[in-house]
């Protein structure tokens, strides 16, 4: 005020009293406090709300966590029981596996040791049996005025699906086995075993029969 009035007046001083460069300074250091107050304010809002955030987040997560490993812990509660029966019921399979398995080997061995005695009686038949006079294992059967070898001409019908037809081929009985020739001379004759097959005569001609190897 006293300024204000002494400036209206029309007076001015050119030198500053120390009490008014106290007051100016005062004044100055208040504006100074006041911007450095605000300042920090500032600084510890924004580092607050980091840390706050950052808090945040961090509990999220783990709550975000503990809900995933207690959806795990639910899940495997859930299959447990499944887990159990499956496990008693693998156990249960094993042992029948197992007791079948026993059982085929023991099957095996039984029928092993069959087969080999046969074989052996067998063996002790035909040795005994080939000793006896005018004795054969597979005698010939049939005339013995006819001979045991045969050769002549058969018809044999062809193996076409279409059109199936009559065949002129050379057959030869010997040994046991009938051999037929084919068209063509190159090709060797195909030979079947008689011992081992079956003649079905034909009913409605005598003289056709089926040889079924």
């Amino acid at each position: 005020e006293k300024k204000t009035e002494a400036r209206e007046a029309g007076l001015f001083r050119t030198e500053i009293s120390p009490s008014d460069f106290a007051e100016e300074l005062l004044k100055e250091r208040q504006l100074y406090q006041l911007q450095v107050c605000e300042y920090l304010l500032k600084t510890n809002e924004i580092q607050g709300k980091k840390g706050v955030d950052l808090i945040g987040h961090l509990v999220e997560y783990y709550h975000a966590q503990s809900r995933f490993f207690m959806d795990g812990l639910k899940v495997m509660d859930q299959f447990g029981s499944y887990v159990k029966d499956l496990s008693s019921r693998l156990s249960t399979i094993k042992k029948s596996h197992d007791q079948e398995r026993k059982q085929l080997l023991e099957l095996r061995k039984m029928l092993g040791r069959t087969d080999e005695e046969g074989l052996l009686d067998s063996s002790m038949t035909a040795t005994h049996s080939s000793n006896l006079p005018g004795y054969q294992l597979h005698p010939i059967s049939g005339r013995k005025e006819e001979g045991t070898q045969k050769s002549g001409f058969l018809l044999k019908k062809s193996d076409g699906k279409m059109r199936r037809v009559w065949q002129k081929r050379r057959c030869q009985i010997q040994d046991g086995f009938l051999c037929i020739s084919h068209s063509d001379g190159t090709k060797p004759p195909s030979r079947i075993n008689l011992l081992t097959s079956q003649i079905k005569v034909h009913p409605e001609d005598k003289k056709c029969f089926d040889l079924v190897a």
